[in-house]
């Protein structure tokens, strides 16, 4: 009594219970059929069959197509340490760890953070000597002391000494 049955008859005027409907019973299927009543093993759900291709469907990631071909959303810029081979479309995520302070001898002008990198610059560290630099981390004995102007006694000669 079921017109939706494979087996309607349209004489019949009992309802019977042998009405059926083979089709697809699978919810996720793009061709599911609420009204069957067999598995018919037909169901199918188009889309991007790589497994590198997502795309954000309500809570989770499934797989999907555009067009003709599979996309995935992701930083295409080689200097990037995230960089992926597999994006096909640009999404801002790129980043880079590395120094960005210009000061620093490690700097690096395409850092976008500074997680666990610690910013350097080698050279003389004691304030007290001529070519001291407030910016550096670690002494490397580059220093040189202040030279004052001495003149020796009774003499006009200048003798130069060292601090």
């Amino acid at each position: 009594m079921s017109e939706w049955a494979e087996n309607y008859d349209t004489l019949a005027n009992i309802d019977d219970g042998s009405c059926y409907l083979n089709g697809c019973m699978s919810e996720w299927a793009d061709n599911y059929n609420a009204n069957a009543t067999h598995e018919a093993d037909t169901c199918s759900r188009e889309g991007c069959m790589d497994e590198w291709a997502r795309e954000l469907r309500l809570t989770c990631y499934t797989k999907y197509i555009r067009g003709d071909s599979c996309y995935l959303l992701g930083c295409m810029e080689l200097w990037a340490d995230n960089y992926n081979v597999n994006a096909t479309q640009y999404a801002d995520t790129c980043s880079r760890e590395g120094c960005m302070s210009e000061w620093a001898d490690n700097y690096d002008s395409l850092a976008t953070h500074n997680f666990d990198t610690e910013c350097y610059k080698f050279g003389c560290s004691y304030s007290f000597m001529f070519n001291y630099d407030v910016n550096v981390t670690e002494d490397d004995n580059s220093c040189y002391p202040i030279i004052e102007r001495m003149y020796r006694f009774n003499s006009m000669e200048f003798c130069p000494t060292y601090w």
